[in-house]
């Protein structure tokens, strides 16, 4: 897959499904999950770069470098 550069601030309400390569956010720029946002990713599709979580429920965030997902969880 391709990589897809974000070139603004962008905020999920409800499903992001990354199936066909990677979301590159800028260092300026970030990605909120909002509360009820969700992500579909995989080893190949993931989000490279800032993102922010709101809401206290369980998320994965689908996040790497380069071409290594490196998923980090919180509960």
């Amino acid at each position: 897959g391709k990589n897809l550069d974000l070139e603004t601030f962008a905020t999920v309400t409800g499903s992001l499904v990354l199936e066909k390569g990677k979301l590159q956010i800028p260092e300026n720029q970030s990605l909120t999950i909002l509360e009820k946002g969700k992500i579909a990713f995989s080893n190949e599709n993931f989000v490279i770069g800032k993102m922010t979580k709101v809401g206290k429920n369980n998320f994965v965030f689908p996040i790497g470098i380069g071409e290594r997902l490196l998923k980090l969880e919180i509960s």
